[in-house]
Formats: structure tokens, sequence, C-alpha cells
């Protein structure tokens, strides 16, 4: 898939998270609005949590996997500085969001 405009920044902070990863970011790739970039923070993960975003990455380019230092604050510090867009969606790990989560939540504003 090929980036157009972001419009929306999800950070997602991850830490050992090998069970729940996949499904959590598969769920982020197949929103409605497709616009959008994935911006995975890894505190320091010792499983195949890089391994399994890795792969994940060689399907979508919107995903981008970062190192940063333990600590959701420093990953959180680490997300916000690198993202593109002012609006930003955090999820954690366990998140499974719906198709139009993303896009719903747009038209509120």
């Amino acid at each position: 898939m090929h980036i157009k405009e972001v419009k929306v920044s999800v950070l997602i902070y991850v830490l050992n998270d090998q069970p729940h990863i996949e499904k959590c970011v598969r769920s982020v790739m197949d929103q409605s609005l497709q616009e959008i970039e994935i911006i995975l923070i890894d505190g320091g993960s010792t499983d195949r949590t890089p391994e399994i975003i890795e792969q994940l990455r060689q399907e979508d380019e919107r995903i981008k996997l970062i190192q940063s230092d333990s600590g959701v604050g420093c990953q959180f510090n680490t997300g916000l500085r690198l993202q593109k867009e002012n609006i930003s969606v955090s999820a954690s790990p366990m998140t499974i969001l719906r198709p139009t989560c993303i896009c719903d939540s747009m038209r509120l504003r």
C-alpha cells in the first residue's frame, strides 16, 4: 500500500507483547481510514515482538518500528516526537480496533 496523505498517527507502545501484537496491528491495518501511519515503539522486548512487527512491516509500509528506552513515559514521548500528524491515537498491544473506529472518532470533531 502506498501512503497518500497521513491524517492520523497510531502509536502503539510494546514490551514483550508477542501473544497480542499481531491481532492489534492487523486491526489498525484494516481501518476504513487508510491514511494513517502506524508507529510501534518498543521498550526493549526480549521475546518475538520485534520479529512479528518486522514481518507485518514487510506487508504494510505504513508500519514503523522504533526502539526506545524502557518505560511507557519514554516510549510515549518518543512516539509523539516522531509522529507526522497532530491527531494521534494511542493503543495498547491488547487493543483490537473495529474497522471504523478511527474514522468514527474523527467524525466527532
